[in-house]
């Protein structure tokens, strides 16, 4: 068994569990999009169809499975950051038990926390449901700078509890 070093362990582990949640994240809704494809017939006029701001740019491209796709899309980008938010709890909690709760928690109260505060735009459930914010370019900062912070702890904390095993 070849070793390596601690940077690049963290890493790949960083880049699969991300991955694993963008996909766990995006695969019902690619089953979903990809069955309604097959078995809901798509709308004669498309001027009718009332979609939200986000999606009214290209409601009509592809008959209307653009939207599915950027849908999917959002869906795996919401899973990479709330894997990426688990992963950094996991190396800070020793106990796995708590490491598997904490983000779940952490994503209910930040959710009640922002609609007692009536800051629905930061809510995180907003962020799986883009048609909700009027801005794309939000969603994807507000994700990014989890994802960067989260990426970010989870290197440091990950990094000083390896030099300690």
């Amino acid at each position: 068994i070849t070793r390596m070093s601690r940077k690049k362990f963290l890493i790949l582990r960083y880049i699969s569990t991300v991955i694993a949640g963008g996909v766990a994240c995006m695969l019902p809704l690619l089953v979903f999009s990809i069955g309604s494809i097959i078995f809901c017939d798509a709308p004669e006029d498309y001027s009718r169809v009332d979609y939200s701001v986000i999606y009214s740019s290209f409601a009509s491209m592809w008959e209307g499975k653009a939207v599915m796709a950027h849908i999917c899309l959002y869906g795996f980008i919401f899973g990479c950051v709330w894997a990426s938010v688990g992963m950094m709890f996991a190396v800070m909690i020793p106990n796995r038990y708590a490491a598997l709760g904490f983000p779940v928690a952490v994503f209910c109260i930040a959710n009640i926390v922002c609609n007692v505060l009536e800051a629905y735009k930061f809510s995180p459930v907003n962020m799986l449901l883009v048609d909700i914010q009027q801005s794309q370019g939000f969603v994807l900062a507000y994700q990014g700078i989890l994802l960067l912070v989260s990426m970010i702890l989870y290197m440091i904390v990950g990094n000083g509890r390896l030099k300690n095993a």
